[in-house]
């Protein structure tokens, strides 16, 4: 609970298959755990915290996802997940999550 007092933004639950483009590598499948409009956590990625990535992330509903671009870093990790932080997100991206937490709440 100590976590969600210190958190400028709400999460919640998202649970989608991301790519991560980083230095020219595309890790492709990744699965998000929960999203805000800071950013998303997800499973364990082999990037070493700092690094700037492109999150390829599907918004919509699953018949008419469409893929957005996300350009984000890597703020922490443990051995099962990893904390991204969005850096200037699309606007369609923010309104997505803002509805998402909005019906959740």
């Amino acid at each position: 609970m100590q976590d969600q007092e210190r958190r400028e933004h709400a999460r919640v639950p998202f649970v989608v298959p991301v790519n991560v483009s980083y230095n020219r590598n595309t890790l492709k499948g990744f699965w998000t755990h929960d999203v805000s409009e800071g950013g998303l956590r997800l499973e364990f990625l082999p990037i070493p915290i700092s690094t700037r990535v492109k999150l390829i992330v599907p918004i919509g509903n699953d018949s008419s996802a469409h893929h957005h671009v996300v350009d984000a870093e890597v703020v922490w990790r443990t051995f099962k997940t990893t904390g991204i932080r969005f850096i200037d997100p699309p606007d369609e991206v923010l309104e997505f999550i803002r509805r998402a937490v909005k019906q959740f709440n």
